[in-house]
């Protein structure tokens, strides 16, 4: 009997001793988790989210480790959203307005992306929502600055080409402005103005004077386009006025001369020109000769003009005269001749109306010598 106790203590033995194996391996594992999980929330007290996330995710299913490890992720994440943020908004706030960006290729604003994108992962996350509207502001004043710090560099790079003279390059930098400043104003300046100028310019300096004196009027007090424009128009008319009197045209070439007045010789080219036409209106001789010189602006010699127009209209009344004389002289002879003959004096009616034409022809004789002697007499009141 005392042997069948000492067996049952031994099998009581090595059940305790099984137990004992599986229970303090349990123990201690758990003992462990909760050193590493206190461990982990210290990472968590000390805002180390990345180290406490790791720390949460290596413990598995340990009590709220799953749930601990997300929220640390997340406090990693917004961590780093509002980094890029900080980040974002020194860049921004270092563009000091007005001054032309060094790297365009690198605005300020693109910083902003990496913090909009990181809140808007984060969803309803702590104030994300509120970061996010946050991030999206300040990336749009910076888009803002940096779009009027870009139209001022192209602003300035359109003044240096104004000031120049290269205004073709100048208007379109001007216009890449986008209005900044007076960029407009400059614009019109150059489109109406400055290039219409040169173009004016250039004909003058083509020698194509008529042409530069057109575009020149059309730019009206612009500069020194009046001057211009007066210039070339009397060199165009100079050199017609040249051509006019190469080509025997002394009247319009005279005409030209006289408009041109002191320009260059125009005075003394004017004068050749009259005397040219002068010596022949007098070989050609007639009134309207005469006329066309009394047209001339100016022409010295309107009095001798003047006279011999007259001289011509009376010489010509007095042979008109002169001729009717003549021709009632004839007739009246041819009348004389009839009531000379016997045989006329067979029709008494005839003789009646020969007599009576007759002395027609008296009376109108008599008035048209009288006439003839008045305009013989004032003819020979000009020699």
């Amino acid at each position: 009997m005392k042997k069948g106790r000492v067996v049952l203590l031994v099998i009581a033995a090595l059940f305790v001793a099984v137990a004992l194996v599986r229970v303090i391996p349990s123990v201690i594992v758990r003992n462990e988790n909760e050193k590493q999980y206190q461990a982990a929330d210290t990472l968590m007290d000390e805002k180390k989210y990345t180290e406490a996330a790791a720390a949460f995710g290596a413990l598995a299913n340990f009590k709220d480790s799953e749930e601990k490890a997300a929220l640390a992720r997340n406090w990693a994440d917004y961590d780093a959203a509002a980094a890029a943020l900080s980040l974002a908004e020194a860049e921004a706030g270092a563009v000091i307005d007005g001054v032309p960006p060094e790297n365009e290729g690198d605005p300020a604003s693109g910083k902003f992306d990496a913090a909009i994108s990181a809140f808007e992962k984060l969803g309803a996350f702590n104030d994300s929502p509120a970061m996010l509207e946050k991030a999206k502001k300040g990336k749009t004043d910076a888009e803002e600055r940096e779009k009027l710090n870009r139209e001022l560099s192209k602003y300035i790079q359109a003044c240096a080409m104004y000031d120049s003279g290269d205004y073709a390059d100048a208007l379109l930098m001007y216009r890449q402005a986008n209005g900044y400043d007076d960029s407009e104003e400059r614009i019109v300046e150059i489109e109406k103005f400055i290039i219409p100028y040169e173009a004016a310019s250039a004909l003058l300096e083509e020698g194509k004077y008529g042409e530069a004196a057109s575009a020149f009027d059309k730019l009206g007090d612009y500069n020194d386009s009046k001057q211009k424009m007066a210039g070339a128009r009397s060199q165009s008319n100079y050199l017609a006025a040249e051509s006019a009197a190469a080509s025997g045209d002394h009247a319009a070439a005279y005409q030209l001369y006289y408009a041109l007045g002191d320009y260059l010789d125009s005075t003394v080219k004017m004068d050749v020109a009259e005397t040219m036409i002068w010596e022949q209106t007098q070989k050609t001789g007639t009134v309207s000769a005469y006329e066309e010189y009394l047209g001339l602006p100016g022409s010295p010699r309107r009095e001798e003009a003047r006279v011999a127009v007259r001289r011509l209209e009376r010489a010509e009344t007095v042979a008109e005269a002169e001729e009717k004389l003549a021709a009632l002289a004839g007739r009246r002879q041819e009348l004389e001749k009839l009531l000379a003959d016997p045989a006329t004096y067979q029709d008494g009616a005839q003789v009646r109306r020969l007599n009576l034409e007759l002395a027609d022809l008296t009376r109108e004789g008599q008035t048209l010598e009288a006439r003839w002697e008045e305009a013989l007499t004032r003819l020979e009141e000009l020699d």
